[in-house]
């Protein structure tokens, strides 16, 4: 099981997949075809909101944050490990979209992530 604290400025969709260390733009055209995809997560503008997923454990990538109607590629080095017969919790995510860029920050207490772009 996720769970994690989501917050963003705009509507954005944060998608993830299974960890792929080779993982490209050829791999995302796979994973979304042969519908491999993991999950994602919806944030809004109103406020920050909690979410519960059921998710296999293994470890995990975000891929890519869409805020219509743009989207920016994450690289791999943002993965996230669920681990089996758990709750995990990953942290806090906030996104801020303006203009071309976004800006991922993932806050928790053991590990915490800035992805930019």
């Amino acid at each position: 099981m996720l769970v994690m604290q989501i917050k963003s400025n705009a509507f954005a969709k944060l998608n993830f997949v299974e960890y792929d260390s080779h993982y490209s733009f050829a791999t995302r055209l796979k994973h979304d075809l042969l519908t491999r995809s993991a999950g994602y997560v919806a944030a809004d503008r109103r406020e920050k909101k909690y979410v519960v997923m059921t998710v296999n454990a293994g470890q995990y990538m975000w891929t890519n944050v869409e805020a219509y109607p743009k989207m920016g590629e994450m690289n791999r080095s943002n993965k996230f490990t669920i681990a089996a017969n758990t709750i995990t919790h990953i942290g806090q995510l906030d996104i801020f979209i303006a203009d071309m860029r976004y800006t991922l920050n993932v806050t928790s207490l053991a590990d915490p992530h800035l992805y930019s772009k």
